[in-house]
């Protein structure tokens, strides 16, 4: 009885220790583009973009197991690379979001429309629809973590040549022991 006795005071110590443990809550900023291409002789413009979460560092990949929740902050727009007339023009434009094979497609924004030249590398901050954003976030965080992002652009005149560059801040929660 009395080797029992030291066992358990000897281990006591060790499963209470084991018992304050408690998890660590971290978060962390991410920022990424994509960059959509819009060329062509046709005023509307398509394309799309196959974004995966784990090309942008091996460090997601480590820890996605970890990763609660991702919370798409903002994004952002700019036309870089107007090669037109002055008087160019987006007349509409949307932006959607979809899972890799083009499944259960939201829409995430509607584009305004603006004056390329005078837009040119100017940064625009859209208005981002909840369920389209819901969408990306639930499709960046859950396996694959990839996102088809489609765009809808049409122009007042063609040859039309300039890129749009969307720029996205989240913030990436997860817990570590």
């Amino acid at each position: 009885m009395n080797h029992f006795r030291k066992a358990v005071y000897f281990i006591l110590p060790f499963l209470s220790a084991l018992s304050s443990c408690s998890v660590l809550e971290i978060s962390k900023e991410v920022e990424f583009d994509i960059i959509f291409p819009i060329h062509g002789d046709d005023p509307l413009v398509e394309d799309t973009y196959l974004f995966d979460l784990l090309q942008y560092s091996s460090e997601y990949e480590d820890y996605m197991d970890n990763v609660r929740d991702i919370d798409i902050q903002s994004i952002t727009f700019t036309v870089t690379d107007f090669a037109g007339d002055e008087e160019q023009s987006i007349d509409e434009g949307e932006l959607y979001i979809s899972d890799e094979n083009g499944g259960g497609t939201q829409l995430l924004a509607n584009l305004p429309g603006v004056n390329l030249s005078q837009a040119e590398d100017l940064e625009h901050e859209l208005d981002l629809e909840p369920a389209g954003l819901e969408r990306a976030e639930e499709l960046i965080l859950n396996a694959p973590n990839t996102c088809l992002s489609s765009i809808s652009v049409m122009v007042n005149s063609t040859p039309v040549a300039f890129n749009m560059k969307f720029h996205v801040k989240a913030l990436v929660s997860g817990t570590l022991l």
